[in-house]
């Protein structure tokens, strides 16, 4: 996922670590922080589809926020 992010969206990443992505979006305010407490869960099989569908990293964002 991790990897993946900064590949797509570099651009719109702040930091990324072992735990975390921050993504600096336009037109938001603050930083947006997605956790990942469970790397494994961030393989193509998990997230691959959710990625392809997210244009930008704004996109993604919105789509992880109406899940959680």
């Amino acid at each position: 996922f991790r990897g993946e992010c900064v590949r797509r969206y570099g651009a719109n990443i702040n930091a990324a670590s072992w735990d975390s992505v921050v993504f600096d979006l336009p037109g938001e305010r603050t930083l947006k922080r997605v956790p990942m407490m469970e790397p494994t869960r961030g393989s193509r099989a998990h997230v691959g589809e959710l990625l392809d569908a997210s244009a930008s990293a704004a996109e993604l964002v919105a789509t992880l926020a109406a899940k959680a």
